[in-house]
């Protein structure tokens, strides 16, 4: 039997510790290949999809998995959605993106629902505190 490599990080809520999914791709620093330099300070931010705790991850953060099906990024069953608002917080104009796995076909209504329900334990890239999603905020997919 064939083996998949898949890479996944743990949902950081105590509570939940639940598998978050992750895509290959050396852009976000979760591919299966070796990392490359940069790759163990780029920190992602990642909302689970099982109870919307969204933390910050790092490279030491993603896990490798075997599994007789192949990844589901792959297969089409999944894709990274991306929330991204801008901080605000003291005038700061820094970007913060969120990814959370979404099932292929979830429309942008369906992401932006869930992140009513999100918890946030992030920053943005100058360190401010972010605890909730804003009212007006974008929703992309990321590809690879």
């Amino acid at each position: 039997m064939q083996l998949h490599p898949h890479r996944f990080a743990e949902c950081k809520n105590e509570s939940c510790r639940r598998r978050i999914w992750l895509p290959h791709s050396s852009l976000l620093g979760t591919d299966i290949n070796p990392p490359s330099l940069h790759s163990a300070k780029n920190r992602q931010t990642f909302a689970c999809p099982t109870c919307g705790h969204a933390a910050d991850y790092s490279q030491s953060d993603y896990l490798p998995d075997l599994s007789p099906q192949a990844d589901q990024y792959l297969r089409g069953v999944l894709r990274l959605a991306t929330v991204e608002f801008r901080c605000g917080i003291e005038n700061c104009e820094a970007r913060v993106r969120i990814h959370t796995p979404a099932e292929t076909g979830q429309f942008n209504a369906q992401i932006a629902e869930r992140t009513k329900t999100w918890t946030l334990d992030i920053h943005c890239s100058n360190g401010h505190s972010q605890k909730r999603v804003p009212q007006t905020f974008d929703v992309g997919y990321y590809t690879h």
